[in-house]
């Protein structure tokens, strides 16, 4: 048994031998769950080093080209749009207009940061994978490679920090919101993102939900267990609620058919359906309103 890293409490394993289905990374994983404050893990933590290594060989954004980058950026959808299709669960998306400093926690392909600076914000990222650098680099971005921790990122000093479908990848996320809170000045805000462990598509697509997404994902978190670890960082939570992207409901009703593989089908026919049904998912929506959706997105602010 492995023990809880929120509550150290005994954890009793709840899925075996998942696997990457997405991008190939060897090796089976299992997940532990804590019936005391509901977090789950994966059962092989990740280093840092280790977190560098699989992501710059495995995931895809090395391929990403700064054109690319230059269309993510300019995709972002209108407050309707982003509602109803559930894209507005990404942390940046919900920055006030009275923020100035930002940062953006595992920026990924940078667009992000793109956007960011489109809007007139002064937006800096930062990511594990050195791609994102490389492409920052080459669109005239503030980029770095590193993690929360890094002696990079100035101190008591952000407006926002935001981390998209981040925590869950960290080796240890009270540290990871320990280290989000130093960079925030006194007013500052962390706005986060992370797969909903209590979701209704967890509980009915099983190991097959998608958002397991072995080893990548260590860490799986209910509204319970944020807000233990939110107290476990002094933080107050001024705002949590699900918030299901369309797109990952498409995704993963095209997951349970065999066909082709729907995270490299590129612009095969299945790969368009995929896209297309998520204009008919209003049903997310609802979902949302009850708290089962498929993503949390939490506020947080100072609480000392």
């Amino acid at each position: 048994m492995n023990r809880c890293l929120i509550c150290n409490i005994k954890t009793k394993v709840v899925q075996n031998d998942l696997k990457d289905d997405r991008y190939g990374c060897p090796g089976g994983f299992s997940i532990f769950e804590c019936k005391n404050c509901t977090f789950a893990q994966l059962s092989k933590r990740l280093s840092k080093s280790e977190i560098t290594k699989i992501y710059s060989k495995y995931y895809p954004t090395k391929n990403i080209t700064p054109t690319e980058i230059i269309n993510q950026a300019k995709s972002r959808h209108g407050p309707f749009w982003a509602w109803f299709l559930g894209t507005n669960n990404t942390a940046h998306y919900n920055i006030s207009k009275s923020a100035k400093f930002v940062l953006d926690i595992g920026c990924g392909t940078g667009a992000s940061v793109l956007e960011l600076k489109n809007l007139g914000l002064n937006a800096s990222g930062i990511d594990p994978d050195p791609s994102a650098k490389r492409n920052g680099k080459a669109l005239n971005l503030n980029i770095e490679t590193g993690f929360v921790d890094s002696k990079k990122l100035k101190r008591n000093f952000y407006d926002v920090v935001t981390a998209s479908q981040v925590i869950e990848h960290t080796p240890n996320p009270i540290y990871f919101l320990k280290k989000c809170k130093t960079l925030i000045n006194k007013n500052g805000k962390i706005i986060i993102s992370m797969p909903n462990y209590d979701s209704i598509f967890r509980k009915v697509f099983s190991s097959k939900w998608i958002n397991w997404h072995v080893p990548y994902h260590q860490d799986f978190f209910t509204k319970k267990s944020i807000k233990i670890v939110a107290k476990k960082c002094k933080l107050k939570i001024s705002s949590i609620k699900t918030i299901t992207p369309n797109l990952w409901t498409a995704i993963q009703l095209r997951s349970m058919i065999p066909v082709g593989n729907v995270w490299q089908d590129g612009h095969t026919l299945t790969s368009f359906a995929t896209w297309a049904l998520q204009y008919f998912l209003v049903s997310n929506r609802v979902i949302d309103y009850f708290g089962f959706g498929d993503s949390l997105l939490v506020v947080l602010t100072h609480n000392d």
